[in-house]
């Protein structure tokens, strides 16, 4: 890993460029790249170990420095080529051959980044596709905002009806989200439920372990559903895994599944389960209601 090289990690999001090695104790500084102002923001030492090469992507937005017209140039990467060179095509058809040290990647904002850096630096993007840019944009900001910003609803192939949103937004909302969906038969219960599944998974990630409990016979619609309508497929199993949503039956539930300290519990045909309370032996039940007082959410 030399100096120059673009690098990721799972101690930071997006991509950085190595800035220092110190052998001695393997460990490395790292820069990222906030803007043409600020090409080596942020300064940070990682151990050797925590890192790998970032894999660049044809087509991905990267920046160089112009040897020739001496300012920051954006430019398209479009792969690599011999003697350890890489191809970048910027604006006017321009081609660029530069080595790996000389491109930087945009570091990973949740945040607006530093537009004026840009521009002072005239590294900003070409007006020639505004004319395309500006309507996907408008129609892009105006969709968000019908959504409220539920990143399950457009990422999901799902036609959404306006009482099944209704019902997603109010779930959402609360800082207690403990629901019983009771629509009539027909009315899309399933769907508001994946909705949400889908929403927490993107919101928390590797920390979401959703427990799913449905009778036997809907085991495999569930699956179906999760993969192809909400695209959940790689994280829905039926075994235990770190994080993802774990698909069980009513009779699996003990010891393993307390042990698993699911963060969200979606019960489906409920009222089947409420004779339990009564039944003579009322160990699943009592771990359904562990289950639930101790998640966060609950439908």
């Amino acid at each position: 890993m030399d100096v120059g090289y673009l690098v990721e990690s799972k101690r930071f999001a997006g991509v950085a460029k190595v800035a220092q090695v110190n052998p001695q104790d393997r460990s490395v500084m790292v820069s990222f790249f906030e803007s043409p102002a600020q090409p080596h923001a942020s300064v940070t030492r990682y151990l050797s170990t925590e890192l790998k090469p970032a894999k660049l992507y044809a087509e991905q937005v990267v920046y160089c420095f112009h040897p020739e017209h001496q300012r920051w140039q954006r430019g398209r990467y479009i792969g690599e080529v011999p003697h350890q060179q890489h191809l970048v095509m910027i604006r006017g058809g321009e081609r660029l051959l530069v080595t790996l040290a000389d491109i930087y990647v945009l570091r990973h904002h949740n945040t607006w980044i530093d537009a004026l850096g840009f521009l002072a630096e005239q590294a900003n993007d070409a007006p020639f596709f505004y004319h395309l840019r500006a309507p996907f944009l408008q129609a892009y900001l105006a969709q968000q905002s019908i959504y409220q910003s539920i990143a399950a609803i457009p990422s999901s192939s799902v036609a959404l009806e306006a009482h099944q949103l209704a019902v997603v937004r109010r779930v959402l909302h609360d800082p207690i989200p403990k629901y019983v969906l009771a629509d009539e038969v027909g009315l899309g219960k399933t769907i508001e439920a994946g909705f949400l599944i889908r929403e927490w998974v993107l919101e928390h990630q590797h920390h979401s372990r959703i427990l799913v409990v449905v009778p036997p016979s809907l085991l495999g619609q569930w699956q179906a559903e999760l993969d192809y309508r909400f695209h959940l497929d790689g994280i829905v199993s039926l075994e235990p895994e770190p994080y993802g949503v774990w698909l069980i039956t009513p009779a699996q539930l003990g010891a393993s599944v307390l042990a698993w300290q699911p963060n969200i519990v979606v019960i489906d045909e409920a009222h089947q389960l409420a004779p339990l309370a009564w039944a003579t032996v009322t160990a699943m039940y009592t771990t359904l209601a562990q289950l639930c007082h101790g998640a966060t959410g609950v439908l």
